[in-house]
């Protein structure tokens, strides 16, 4: 956190270690990075993806996501301690599997209690 900036990321790898040899395996490795930049007071642009992610066991070309874009977020006060924000994302998969998803649009809503 510096000034305006707020950065940061949140990383997950999952392998599968039990279970019916019938299932597939599991090697996955998710990183959420999250950047938010404060414009003015209650007024942010972020970036915020669902996660880039590495799914290890396919093959190449098929194995990544990895999505670019952004969005807004608004703070709304609603009471002493009561906030609402409100936020739109849009994020193209710039590397994605073949059939993967092209684009992402997030809305938010969300009440701070």
């Amino acid at each position: 956190e510096s000034g305006r900036w707020f950065a940061g990321a949140i990383a997950l790898q999952v392998w599968s270690v039990a279970g019916p040899s019938d299932l597939k395996a599991v090697n996955m490795l998710m990183i959420k990075p999250f950047i938010v930049y404060n414009v003015v007071k209650r007024f942010d642009l972020i970036y915020e993806p669902y996660g880039i992610s590495v799914y290890w066991n396919k093959p190449a070309g098929e194995k990544v996501y990895l999505p670019l874009g952004g969005g807004a977020e608004y703070e709304i006060p609603l009471g002493a301690k009561t906030t609402l924000n409100l936020g739109v994302q849009f994020f193209k998969n710039v590397i994605r599997p073949t059939k993967g998803t092209v684009y992402d649009l997030r809305f938010l809503i969300e009440f701070v209690l």
